[in-house]
């Protein structure tokens, strides 16, 4: 940003200002290297906003900042390359023309990545919607990978008595309370109503529940004023975990949906991990309809 403020006073002070010669080397010189910052700054926020125009959007800004810095040299050695100022500035005009097509093209792919991304979220909470979660869910789920569903307690209880709109509001803090403590590797999405749904990939038995526990935990310590009192909200979860080298992702989900079931009629407020020796009676399962 300074730079070129830089290189004015500079061309002030020492008084080269006055060539021509001198002013077109330094304009070139300062362009490149802008450019080539330019460049780098485009493709490194691949990492940060991963979109397929980036890499040739960049190359072209770096083809660019080349040819000035070849127009700068063909100016400073004219005898010796008296072609490559001439045939570096026209071909900087098909570059340009270059630069401008993928800006274009990186701004139609940020609007259909924003309205994408926007297509996924759950208006209310602004976590994952369903559908999101299940484009992001395998269909084969591996030995370790776990499946919780997550309930808050209760909840009909909190509008009937606080209204929906206050129920909104703590739907929507314990939904990013939850989203933010979760890997990056991880899928959590609002499943419906004041259900949420997380797969954790390889996570594994103790550690499927570990987290479980430390969530209902964040979640009851969190205190929400309503109409001048406190009011507290708890949770109650159903843990699944892959024991078989592969199984069906419906199949974990429906484990996980047993076993918080199994959470709410025990009480509520608590952590259920689903054992088979657990839930082989076939009148509880029909029940919650999985006959």
């Amino acid at each position: 940003m300074f730079l070129p403020v830089v290189v004015c006073l500079l061309l002030l002070v020492s008084g080269l200002y006055q060539f021509a010669q001198s002013r077109t080397i330094a304009f070139q010189a300062t362009a490149a290297a802008m450019l080539l910052a330019c460049a780098w700054i485009v493709y490194a926020d691949n990492v940060a906003e991963p979109l397929p125009v980036r890499k040739p959007l960049a190359i072209s800004i770096f083809i660019v900042a080349a040819l000035m810095i070849l127009v700068a040299v063909g100016v400073s050695l004219p005898r010796s390359a008296v072609s490559i100022p001439r045939n570096a500035f026209f071909a900087s005009i098909v570059c340009h023309f270059a630069i401008a097509f993928f800006v274009m093209a990186l701004v139609k792919e940020r609007a259909e990545e924003r309205l994408q991304r926007l297509v996924g979220l759950d208006v209310l909470t602004g976590v994952p919607n369903r559908h999101s979660f299940s484009s992001r869910l395998p269909q084969t789920v591996r030995y370790g990978d776990a499946i919780a569903m997550i309930d808050i307690d209760h909840f009909k209880h909190i509008n009937d008595n606080f209204g929906h709109l206050a129920g909104d509001e703590i739907l929507a803090r314990v939904a990013r309370e939850l989203f933010t403590r979760i890997r990056p590797v991880d899928s959590f999405a609002r499943f419906g109503g004041e259900e949420f749904i997380l797969f954790q990939p390889g996570m594994g038995k103790d550690d499927a529940v570990a987290l479980a526990g430390s969530l209902q935990k964040i979640v009851s310590s969190l205190q929400h004023e309503i109409d001048d009192q406190m009011v507290t909200a708890t949770l109650s979860i159903g843990v699944a975990v892959c024991d078989d080298k592969a199984s069906t992702a419906m199949s974990l989900i429906k484990k996980a949906d047993i076993a918080l079931y199994a959470s709410k009629s025990s009480g509520r407020n608590r952590v259920t991990l689903y054992q088979p020796d657990h839930f082989t009676d076939k009148q509880f399962q029909e029940r919650i309809g999985y006959s």
